[in-house]
This record gives C-alpha cells, sequence and structure tokens, in this order.
C-alpha cells in the first residue's frame, strides 16, 4: 500500500499530499462547560470577544473531528493571541500534546535552504551535483527544483517498496537519497511537477554541508531557535520533550512508532505541538525573524505549479491557497503533512495576521474539515 506520507495535504481536495500572546504572560488552562468536553488553552485576560469565539471554535472543532479519536485546531492572531481547542478524550491528549507533523517539516528545511540562499552561501539555480559530487540521479537538477518539486526523482518511500517493508529500520539519508535515485527519472529536470520526498533529502545533505552539522542543529540554528519554539524537535536527533499523542491506523491500531524517524528525516521527522507549529507559521511568514521580506517573497514567487483544482499552487517548500478557498482569510501560506496516524495541515493568512492549524490522529481522518469550520467564526 502507499503511504501518504508527508504528502502535501489535501488542501481543496486535489493534492494527495496532505497562540502566543500578545503580551508576556504565560498561557493558562481553562474549561469552558457550555462547549461540551472542552479543552482550551488560552492566554489569560482576553477580551469578551475572544472568550465568546474560544466558544465557537471549541464546538467547531467537536463538531468536525470526524472519527479520528482527537483534533486540536490551534489559532494565532494579534488580537487574540494563542488558543489550542482539543476535542477527544483529555485523557489521551492535552493542548501540550505533542504529534507527528509529516510534511511541515519541509517548511524547516525550505526555510534553512532560503536563508542560505539569502546569505549568499548558495543560488537557488545553481546545480545541485555541485553541493552532492559524484551522486546518480541528480544530472541537470537545481536547488530550486528541488524546493519545488519539479527534479522529476523519484519518491523514496511511494516509489520504492524497500521502506514499506521495513520502516523502522533506520536508513542513513544518503541510503534515502539512493533509493530514490535508484529508478529512472519522472521526466526531465524542471518540465513538470511530482511530488517527492526524496528532493527534501538531497536538500537536508546540502544543508549539512553548507551548515557544516548535522541538520538538526541547522534547522534549530535556522528556524527552530530562532521563532523561539519550545516544543518543536527533529526526532532522530533531538530527543523530544513532553507526551506524545498516538496517532491510529483505520483499524484503531497505535502505529505512533511505526516509522524510523531517521528514515522520515528532513522530509517529515519533525514533532512539535499545535501551538509551536501555529507560533512556526506566524513567524515564518509574518515576521522578519526567519526571513527577510524579499526571501520570503522567493517562496511564493514564480514558477509555480498550479494544480487542477484552481485553487492550490506550489511554491518552495510551501502551499498557496487562493482566497476563494479559505472562507474569507484570504490567501494561505503553509503545509500539510501526513504520516501514519497523523494528520495535519498549517496555514497563515498575511490578510488577516493569522495563523491556524489543525491536527487529526487517525487515519482516514483529515485536517481540513476542522480548518473549514474553523473560517467563517475566525474571519467573520
Amino acid at each position: 500500500m502507499k503511504l501518504s506520507l508527508l504528502a502535501i495535504a489535501s488542501v481543496a481536495g486535489f493534492f494527495a499530499f496532505a497562540c502566543s500572546s500578545p503580551s508576556p504572560a504565560p498561557a493558562v488552562a481553562s474549561t469552558l462547560p457550555d462547549a461540551g468536553a472542552a479543552q482550551i488553552d488560552a492566554a489569560p485576560a482576553r477580551s469578551e470577544a475572544c472568550v465568546a469565539m474560544d466558544v465557537e471554535l471549541q464546538a467547531a472543532v467537536e463538531r468536525s473531528k470526524g472519527a479520528a479519536p482527537n483534533a486540536l485546531l490551534a489559532l494565532k492572531n494579534e488580537t487574540c493571541g494563542t488558543s489550542v481547542y482539543v476535542a477527544g478524550s483529555a485523557d489521551a491528549v492535552s493542548s501540550a500534546s505533542l504529534f507527528r507533523v509529516g510534511s511541515i517539516t519541509k517548511t524547516f528545511v525550505a526555510a534553512a535552504i532560503v536563508s542560505m540562499v539569502s546569505e549568499g552561501a548558495l543560488g537557488l539555480d545553481d546545480p545541485a551535483s555541485k553541493y552532492l559530487p559524484g551522486q546518480k540521479g541528480i544530472d541537470g537538477v537545481t536547488i530550486r527544483m528541488l524546493l519545488n518539486h519539479t527534479s522529476g526523482i523519484p519518491d523514496y518511500i511511494n516509489e520504492d517498496s524497500t521502506l514499506l517493508r521495513d520502516p523502522n529500520v533506520a536508513r542513513t539519508p544518503q541510503e534515502l537519497l539512493d533509493l530514490g535515485t535508484s529508478h529512472p527519472p519522472n521526466f526531465a529536470p524542471g518540465t513538470s511537477f511530482r511530488y517527492s520526498n526524496t528532493n527534501y533529502t538531497a536538500l537536508g545533505m546540502i544543508a549539512e554541508v553548507l551548515g557544516k552539522a548535522k541538520l538538526g542543529a541547522v534547522l534549530h540554528a535556522r528556524a527552530i531557535d530562532r521563532a523561539g519554539l519550545h516544543a518543536t524537535f527533529f526526532d532522530g536527533e533531538d530527543t523530544p520533550s513532553g507526551d506524545l499523542a498516538k496517532g491510529f491506523d483505520t483499524a484503531k491500531k497505535d502505529v505512533s512508532f511505526k516509522w524510523s524517524p531517521k528514515n522520515l528525516w528532513a522530509s517529515g521527522a519533525v514533532v512539535a505541538s499545535a501551538s509551536d507549529v501555529a507560533e512556526w507559521m506566524f513567524t515564518l511568514h509574518g515576521t522578519d525573524k526567519i526571513l527577510d521580506t524579499s526571501s520570503k517573497a522567493l517562496l511564493v514567487a514564480p514558477p509555480l505549479y498550479q494544480a487542477p483544482d484552481g485553487v492550490t499552487q506550489y511554491g518552495l517548500g510551501t502551499i498557496i491557497l487562493a482566497p476563494s478557498a479559505t472562507g474569507g482569510g484570504g490567501q494561505g501560506l503553509g503545509h500539510g503533512g501526513d504520516i501514519d496516524g497523523y494528520h495535519s495541515m498549517a496555514l497563515y493568512f498575511p490578510a488577516k495576521k493569522t495563523a491556524l492549524v489543525a491536527f487529526v490522529n487517525k487515519d482516514g481522518q483529515q485536517p481540513m474539515p476542522v480548518l473549514r469550520a474553523a473560517f467563517p467564526i475566525v474571519f467573520r
């Protein structure tokens, strides 16, 4: 069976990929009885409008979680700060729980690479072979093509059966790259689009060459620590600190540790809390802490892959969702993630200065219904 792991997020049904307070006061937990089994983590001293929105959003998450044991929604904006809404059993998952975020990892890797571009360490149109000399299967492939999935390099997960047979047997990054490049290219570099986790394995290796450090250290220095994230970990190199929410397959079997994080690596090894992912989206796209204005523009600059659905495009490690699909939020920027037992979508809406993140923890369930239920409340 093909794994939808780390796949772009089914934002509008096409792709098969898949809040901190304005004040420095710490977040506190409160329970709203009128929202049923509400479990809300929100900043204190919130306005009446924000508290009223809490009740509506909690009810929306409860309604839209589907058959997932749990669903989480995280919101960060300048008006209400950060809130996390949890549906399902509070004994199993809390607002602080960690989730495997799959391909949202690619936003961290893309940010690190683009920050190196801004420093002149490499160029988007440099050949990948310049940094990975002697590597087979990457002739004619550029850094840009790796970032936007136009390289033609096959996916080491979905187009090779090795890892699907033994997902928990750890491989090295070089072995992962070789699994993908051992197959003929899907098309000539730069001539089409095909989502491939192998692209980000190559980018992770390039980041290590240029950063002269392990990828986890590079991501901390250029993304995680710059954003002030304290519940975000590059699993396999970091040791996650906190409670990992369980993820389940369609038969309700716990698959939380089905995959070795070494096999996900640059494509999807990040583990994080919902509030940290919201903070990351807000910081990456809404501030200059990670990338300056011109560098952020590179993430969404042409050439963009336009999906047949008419509302979704793909840039450099970034999906761009058209305003017609966001229920009044304007353009949405972000990424989704799918890995056994965990499905997520993280978006930032520049016109509203708002980040929204949704998690569900069961295969066959998707995070977009949770976000769609939140759109008319947040963006009214």
